[in-house]
């Protein structure tokens, strides 16, 4: 397991005291990480880290008693996914259980927190935004520190990431069972439904279908993926463009191929 300091290029939005007491989270989760996936792992915890710490202060200009929540968002960001390897549907409420449950993570973070930030940390806060940091959650957020959290996950909207990763899935029809659809889409501009459509691209192959049926019944501007407030004033411009791409590969499938290739090239 690498040294904190070695993922200092993905911290640039983190300043001194951030850092700091991120290091002492980091220290405090580096043995539950061992056996997460690398896609969930301290590369990916800390990139949404580092998201959400630039997040808090693009909203904060003024950092204030009342308004710091930094080292919630640190420990709610660094602990979001370590329950990964255990059960990847539930990780994210057995991630609030374990951050609740764990006195020594709660212990220390209580301590730093009042060493470097002078005040005291709201662990249910930071608990309840590992629990409500997916994607597929329609809930109210508990406190601004889970609606930050959710954006910085998501990350930019960038199709060909998306892409790559659905096809990932698609390839194997038993892994892809959880990515079925999950609303029911009519495309106007074509009078069809999206299913009956998908199926009548004989110019794509059947894991090629499947990718192209969950970009859009998700990610599309009529898909079910949700995409809170803060995620819209930080990345509104890259989502409205990621919507507009999404229409053209939905009436154009050979860029879908195009972008397989790109990315398997990348």
């Amino acid at each position: 397991m690498k040294e904190f300091r070695e993922y200092a290029h993905l911290l640039t939005n983190l300043k001194e005291v951030d850092i700091a007491f991120a290091n002492e989270i980091y220290d405090l989760y580096k043995k539950y990480y061992k056996d997460v996936p690398s896609h969930h792992g301290f590369d990916h915890v800390l990139e949404v880290t580092n998201t959400a710490i630039g997040m808090f202060y693009k909203l904060n200009t003024e950092v204030t008693y009342s308004t710091d929540i930094r080292a919630e968002l640190i420990l709610a960001g660094i602990g979001h996914d370590v329950m990964s390897f255990k059960n990847r549907k539930l990780h994210h409420v057995m991630g609030k259980q374990f951050l609740i449950k764990n006195k020594q993570i709660s212990n220390v973070a209580f301590i730093k927190c009042a060493r470097l930030y002078g005040r005291s940390i709201n662990i249910y806060n930071a608990a309840c935004a590992i629990c409500e940091h997916r994607a597929s959650y329609a809930g109210e957020y508990t406190s601004i520190v889970s609606e930050i959290i959710s954006a910085a996950d998501r990350g930019e909207s960038n199709i060909i990431d998306i892409v790559s990763r659905i096809n990932e899935c698609s390839l194997d029809p038993k892994a892809f069972i959880n990515l079925t659809s999950k609303s029911d889409i009519f495309i106007d501009s074509l009078n069809i439904s999206l299913d009956e459509y998908i199926s009548s691209l004989d110019i794509l192959l059947e894991h090629e279908k499947r990718t192209l049926h969950h970009l859009y019944d998700k990610y599309s501007k009529n898909g079910y993926a949700r995409y809170n407030d803060v995620y819209k004033k930080y990345y509104g411009k890259q989502l409205n463009e990621m919507y507009d791409k999404i229409e053209y590969v939905l009436l154009n499938p050979i860029a879908l191929k195009e972008i397989l290739e790109y990315a398997n090239v990348k």
